[in-house]
């Protein structure tokens, strides 16, 4: 059995993505004292059989941010904006891109 922190290392990813996974329905253990603690065999079974769903969501995710790179785009392109809304937008395409750049 291993800590949260353990695992997040193990599956290179945040202790925050362990939570999210728990709230997904992987499996752990809660001690009487409160503290969590994991089984990596059981861990990792759960992570075969649910591998699909996180493929899904990620693409969705990232149709999700292609579709408002290409909104913003054709709103920065016809000017209809107002100065203070294109800024936000301008940003809100900036962060779009980042995480598409940095998920492939």
């Amino acid at each position: 059995m291993i800590s949260k922190k353990e695992l997040a290392k193990v599956l290179n990813v945040t202790e925050r993505t362990v939570d999210r996974y728990r709230k997904q329905g992987m499996p752990c253990k809660v001690l009487p004292t409160g503290t969590v603690r994991f089984d990596l065999n059981e861990v990792n079974k759960w992570i075969e059989g649910e591998s699909w769903m996180v493929n899904y969501f990620e693409k969705l995710k990232k149709e999700t941010l292609r579709v408002v790179v290409i909104e913003i785009c054709y709103a920065l392109e016809s000017k209809c904006l107002d100065e203070e809304t294109e800024i936000k937008a301008l940003k809100l395409f900036i962060n779009a891109l980042h995480e598409l750049t940095n998920r492939g």
